[in-house]
């Protein structure tokens, strides 16, 4: 699903996401990255995929990355059902990956930044009541993107326990 994922993406996302299509992996090379990743213990890895699923489908993906355990870590989401866009799903699965990566490897806080132009995650953010630290020029969002503007968000567990408050089951 994941390989899938970035081989279907449209020139649109990958302007959207400011990925430089040149740098995104072959099928196989990722497949490969990924069947290594997932031989690692979760809590050993360098990164931590979380499959979202929502009766018994996959619909998406967080990705944490950057991780000082005990400190903090990048997260990434991905939507790839899109029929499943809009619907409320990425909310809450955001809010429990973020929940489980907190717990798995303490972390203080999970920092997902976002391009200022990509209107999905900035609007779900805002919407969980999540708000901007900062925003800034960066390359290193990501090694597959250009430099581009994002937004900072930090959230931590009490954070993530008021918004679990307001989310419906």
């Amino acid at each position: 699903l994941i390989t899938s994922y970035w081989d279907s993406l449209t020139p649109s996302d990958i302007e959207r996401m400011y990925i430089d299509a040149a740098k995104i992996p072959s099928k196989e090379a990722l497949g490969g990255r990924l069947i290594k990743l997932l031989d690692i213990p979760p809590e050993s890895r360098a990164a931590d995929p979380l499959i979202w699923e929502v009766d018994g489908k996959a619909v998406g993906l967080t990705n944490l990355n950057n991780i000082v355990r005990g400190e903090q870590a990048s997260i990434h989401l991905h939507v790839f059902d899109f029929q499943n866009r809009g619907k409320g799903y990425g909310r809450r699965l955001f809010v429990m990956s973020v929940q489980k990566y907190l717990q798995r490897h303490q972390l203080k806080h999970v920092v997902c930044e976002p391009a200022v132009t990509n209107p999905h995650p900035n609007r779900m953010m805002q919407g969980l009541g999540i708000t901007i630290v900062q925003s800034y020029l960066t390359a290193t969002a990501s090694v597959i993107c250009f430099e581009h503007e994002v937004n900072r968000y930090e959230i931590d567990q009490s954070l993530v326990d008021r918004i679990t408050k307001t989310l419906p089951a």
